[in-house]
């Protein structure tokens, strides 16, 4: 390789440089924006937050009785709303006898906290004296982690606006029927 190759590959080596520096930036500034959007729109519905919140269990325990199976959950102390990944653990090779359970999700809690919950346990399906369990970690995580872990903020927008519309047509049933029933109990005491 004489002098003016090296020169060439030189010239190529600086254009790439420049061209990850410049998209290293890029990919920086859009989690700083997508940090502030988060950030600002759980502000706003923090309110809502509670009426979207499930329960997310820790561990479950199942043992067989005969023919017969008993489970038993724990849940952790908070509620939350998954926006990213599995809500509960799946099975690493389903079609098998036995296995791992495996899996993990992002969730919001509640109060506004992210979460990485991630599952770990073995499963049977053999009746008798193999029983299944799993049990769930959870790590909070900043907004910053919580994008990077569901890939994008718009992921997690779309979950959470997926979660505000499917619960406003169930909420109005729900209040009618709580209205309702308000009403019939009110017009019974008027008996007493």
């Amino acid at each position: 390789m004489d002098a003016s190759e090296l020169d060439k590959l030189a010239e190529v080596a600086d254009t790439v440089a420049t061209e990850h520096e410049s998209m290293g930036a890029a990919l920086q500034d859009e989690l700083a924006q997508g940090v502030a959007l988060l950030d600002a729109v759980v502000t706003r519905i923090k309110r809502a937050l509670p009426a979207l919140a499930s329960r997310v269990v820790q561990r479950e325990t199942t043992t067989w009785h005969g023919q017969e199976t008993h489970t038993e959950e724990l849940c952790f102390g908070w509620r939350g709303l998954l926006v990213s990944g599995w809500g509960s653990p799946k099975r690493d090779h389903p079609q098998d006898n036995r296995g791992c359970y495996e899996g993990g999700g992002v969730w919001l809690a509640s109060d506004g906290r992210w979460y990485l919950v991630t599952y770990d346990g073995t499963w049977s399906r053999w009746q008798g004296g193999e029983g299944e369990q799993w049990v769930a970690g959870a790590d909070e995580l900043t907004t910053a982690q919580a994008i990077e872990r569901a890939g994008s903020a718009e992921v997690i927008l779309g979950a959470i606006a997926t979660a505000l519309q499917s619960h406003v047509s169930k909420r109005d049933k729900a209040t009618a029927r709580a209205t309702r029933a308000a009403e019939r109990l009110a017009a019974l005491r008027t008996l007493f």
